[in-house]
Order: structure tokens, then sequence, then C-alpha cells
């Protein structure tokens, strides 16, 4: 099974919700690869009201968690939103979960 197809895979399996196949390219070295998957991740944005409190009712109803993310970010009071903040917490979960698959995508390069 190619690079390609494992990718495609581990998206099946909803290891990670970004579709990592779609940002492969047989040139890829694992580091360019993963300087896209991070520029994806920066990318994803939750957007309109709705949808936002909707999301940090779900993973963050303090509002403690994004706020910290805002506060590292240097955002100020005004200039956070709920889209911001769920923005900000949600491009964090991102990351994490792709830190816990990244060893697992580096091999699938490494083979």
């Amino acid at each position: 099974m190619n690079i390609y197809n494992k990718l495609h895979e581990i998206t099946e399996k909803k290891m990670f919700p970004i579709d990592l196949a779609s940002l492969y390219d047989n040139q890829d070295t694992f580091y360019n690869f993963l300087d896209k998957v991070n520029d994806e991740i920066g990318s994803e944005e939750v957007i309109y009201y709705y949808e936002a409190i909707k999301y940090l009712m779900r993973e963050d109803v303090s509002l403690s968690d994004s706020l910290e993310i805002a506060s590292e970010y240097g955002y100020t009071t005004e200039q956070l939103n709920s889209e911001l903040l769920a923005t900000l917490l949600y491009q964090q979960k991102l990351t994490e979960q792709w830190y816990e698959i990244e060893e697992q995508v580096e091999e699938l390069f490494n083979n």
C-alpha cells in the first residue's frame, strides 16, 4: 500500500479530521508534508456565530482553555469574539490530534 492510500486510511479511520491524502504529493518529503499539515491546521476556522457557540459549549463551556490560548497569542479582549475563540481552540485540538499520529505518518515516509 502506498503512502497516499495509507494517509487516506488514517482519515477514514477518523484518526485525524483533515484529509491528509489530499495534501500529499508524490514528491513530498515528510518535512514538506508536515509544512502542508501545519498550514492546513492554521487555515481551519469555525465560522458563524451559532457554530462557534455550539463548539464552545461542547468543548470549553467555561472558556478557560480558549481564553488561555488567546492570551498566549497576545489577543486583547477587544479583539475576542466567539468565532475567534472557537477557531483558536479547534486549531489547538487539531494540533494535539496531529501530534498523536505524527510519528505514525513519519514512518510512512521513511519506509
